[in-house]
């Protein structure tokens, strides 16, 4: 006797209901709910798509299948599947997205749990061991912290020494100059397009303005804002000399030597009293002492 509905796998995830179409449609419910029934263990809550065979459903008649199967078993059915290839692999494809999203909410409901990687082997070491590796790296620290300190002082010392040796030098340049030409003394303040020059060393108390000239045979010690444009040893005179409590000149000339000023102008915190001097064939402007003032004869 020829059954009014069979209940069947259908590839990977579906169901094919196969229907006698010479039975009645209500049969074929009853028969389906039956089944069911019996079967509920075997159908657990796994997303299906299920397939129609045997005879033609209208939409009504498969909504009435989708309740029954809903009411009788925990089938989940997502969808309706069809003959056609092409369609059908789409419809394979939403079926196994419906069965990876339902993974995930078990998951993260606590319904099954995650299998995690089993761990990778971990070289065990003895407390012993981590302890004489920490010791060692310690010393090693402490190794290269105290080569740091003794190369900072080295460094120091070195530099120490050089700035000596140089406010020494330009504590003799200055004294042997000044004794052999003390130097003119001029007041007030030389603006753009004046010209002040001189046989001797010039001792400005005042302002030198940009666009002003101030030429000497001998060396300049400006007492004042130095910002236009000097000339020292002008009679070839290779020791010649610029002093300046503030040093800004447009352009610096030692016997036939130039230097220029940087474009940016000093900030008023680094302004400081300075010396230009010629040494090789480079003028050097640095710092000076008061000292240096002290052993200035005049």
């Amino acid at each position: 006797m020829k059954e009014p509905v069979v209940i069947k796998s259908y590839q990977m995830n579906g169901l094919k209901l196969v229907m006698d179409a010479e039975i009645s449609f209500e049969n074929i419910l009853n028969c389906l709910a039956g089944r069911l029934d019996k079967s509920r263990k075997f159908f657990k809550d796994i997303p299906k798509g299920l397939l129609f065979e045997g005879r033609k459903l209208s939409m009504e008649e498969q909504e009435k299948i989708l309740d029954c199967i809903q009411k009788h078993s925990d089938i989940n059915i997502v969808c309706i599947m069809e003959e056609d290839q092409e369609l059908q692999e789409k419809i394979n494809e939403k079926v196994m997205e419906a069965c990876l999203e339902l993974e995930k909410r078990k998951l993260k409901a606590g319904l099954i749990e995650d299998k995690p990687e089993p761990p990778k082997e971990i070289e065990k070491e003895s407390a012993l061991e981590t302890t004489k590796k920490a010791e060692e790296k310690v010393k090693e620290i402490e190794n290269i912290e105290k080569i740091e300190k003794t190369q900072n002082k080295l460094l120091k010392k070195d530099k120490t020494e050089k700035d000596k040796l140089q406010k020494q030098n330009i504590r003799e340049r200055v004294s042997s100059q000044m004794a052999e030409d003390p130097g003119l003394f001029y007041k007030g303040n030389l603006r753009s397009g004046q010209v002040l020059e001189s046989d001797k060393s010039i001792i400005f108390l005042g302002d030198i303005k940009p666009g002003a000239h101030l030429i000497s045979k001998g060396n300049v010690i400006v007492l004042g804002s130095l910002r236009g444009n000097v000339f020292a040893g002008a009679a070839g005179n290779k020791k010649a000399f610029v002093v300046a409590l503030d040093m800004q000149p447009v352009q610096v000339r030692i016997d036939d030597f130039i230097a220029r000023s940087p474009d940016e102008p000093e900030k008023e915190k680094d302004k400081q009293a300075k010396i230009a001097f010629l040494e090789g064939e480079n003028i050097y402007i640095e710092p000076i002492c008061k000292e240096v003032f002290h052993d200035i004869q005049v």
